[in-house]
């Protein structure tokens, strides 16, 4: 149940109509409120400051409020137009994935929503003026408002013309995916917790039974505070076998019990209800689909259809930038209750892998140009300068080198490695020489 409300949850709050679904609810609230509960002393103070108001009649309000619903409807429509031309234009030049982080920018939600809402809030005044009605009848305060919200929305569009021109450049949808892998590192960085982890992989003698998934879908991570309290009230240790974002298929082995316990359905299933299970990509609870998602717009920037080398070099600067990160603070093997005894075992995501799925995969799309080898020498150069300590990150860095050398000494790909090769000599091996190997 809980994993229910949690996926739909964030199905809700990542949808574009989050936001204007809420504002739009508020203005309709509001004009209701200025019908039935009346305006007059408002009115009367509106008329002492606007003269302009003092001769207000029901038609000439009930045509002021059509031409505004009319405005702000064509003004709506044509918003909303462009919204799917951006979010079309940038499935089709970067990854349809990069559509969540554009559907979750609040600017465009709350200008649409401001969009709607003012039209919601003008309707109901606007059926409120009857033949029927008599001038006293009339909301001035309701019209000024509804004179707010017009100009207000003209002002708006103009802000919005500026974000979907700027939203669908290629630096700026890698900024965005930078940014936001970038913050969660930090957020990561600051958290503290009372928790003892394992940073380090080790080796276990404890035996353990294997428990298969009871529904398919993409693993996303466990309720690490339930399953650990699990654990320890029935004094076991569970092994998880997927890496975060690893679909899991049902009847597959899902997690591993280790312990003095007797098959209980009753706990096996509130330990799968500590398993999270969504299908979004959220950079918010999975740190490496930023990872991911950059190397898809970086490997469809390089297809022949686009062949955009700024944005794949880009995207390289920013992915090296956050392989960095990753040996500031090592990623959790595993967790320790207050005794001290391992009772969750992770299967985490590691350096090599990053290397292999992010950067080689760049390195195969690009090897036939010379900017993009360039790039890549230049990172491993950055990666090698900053993070000198790191046993591990020398030992990649050197192997994805080597791999970079190879693709320049065999001639295949590129006909002119001259200059690669003397950057490659004179700047990285020496690095190589310095290294704790």
């Amino acid at each position: 149940m809980l994993e229910w409300l949690r996926n739909h949850y964030l199905q809700a709050v990542n949808s574009i109509a989050f936001y204007p679904f809420i504002i739009s609810t508020l203005f309709i609230g509001l004009s209701l409120i200025i019908i039935i509960s009346g305006t007059r002393s408002t009115d009367e103070w509106l008329q002492e400051v606007l003269p302009i108001f003092k001769e207000s009649e029901a038609e000439t309000a009930r045509e002021l409020l059509s031409v505004l619903i009319g405005g702000m409807f064509t003004l709506t429509v044509f918003s909303f137009s462009m919204v799917m031309v951006v979010l079309s234009q940038a499935a089709n030049n970067y990854s349809p994935k990069v559509l969540d982080g554009l559907l979750k920018d609040k600017r465009p939600q709350f200008i649409l929503g401001f969009y709607v809402g003012g039209l919601l809030f003008c309707l109901p005044l606007l059926l409120n003026l009857t033949d029927s009605r008599e001038d006293a009848s009339i909301s001035i305060t309701g019209v000024f408002l509804a004179l707010v919200c017009a100009i207000t929305d003209l002002f708006l569009f103009i802000r919005f013309i500026h974000y979907v021109s700027s939203s669908v450049k290629p630096a700026e949808v890698s900024r965005s995916i930078y940014k936001r892998t970038y913050e969660r590192w930090k957020e990561r960085d600051s958290k503290s917790s009372e928790r003892e982890y394992l940073n380090e992989p080790f080796e276990t003698e404890l035996s353990f039974i294997s428990e298969t998934a009871n529904r398919s879908g993409y693993y996303q991570g466990v309720n690490e505070k339930r399953l650990l309290k699990l654990c320890i009230e029935n004094n076991i240790t569970v092994k998880v076998c997927p890496q975060i974002g690893d679909y899991v298929l049902k009847n597959s082995p899902l997690f591993k019990i280790s312990g003095t316990w007797e098959p209980d359905k009753k706990l096996l299933d509130r330990l799968h209800e500590a398993f999270l299970f969504y299908n979004i990509e959220d950079i918010e609870n999975n740190i490496f689909y930023g990872y991911r998602q950059l190397t898809e717009v970086a490997a469809k920037a390089l297809s022949p259809g686009i062949n955009d080398i700024g944005t794949a070099r880009i995207c390289i600067d920013f992915l090296i930038d956050l392989l960095s990160m990753f040996t500031r603070k090592p990623l959790h093997y595993g967790v320790k209750d207050e005794k001290g005894e391992i009772r969750i075992i992770y299967r985490p995501i590691t350096l090599h892998d990053l290397f292999e799925l992010c950067l080689d995969e760049i390195r195969l799309c690009g090897r036939t140009d010379k900017n993009i080898m360039d790039s890549l020498i230049h990172g491993c150069i950055l990666l090698l300068g900053q993070d000198n300590e790191s046993v591990e990150m020398q030992k990649e860095v050197l192997g994805f080198a080597q791999k970079i050398r190879h693709d320049l000494e065999c001639g295949k790909y590129l006909e002119d490695t001259s200059y690669l090769l003397e950057q490659y000599n004179s700047k990285l091996q020496p690095l190589f020489s310095t290294a704790n190997l």
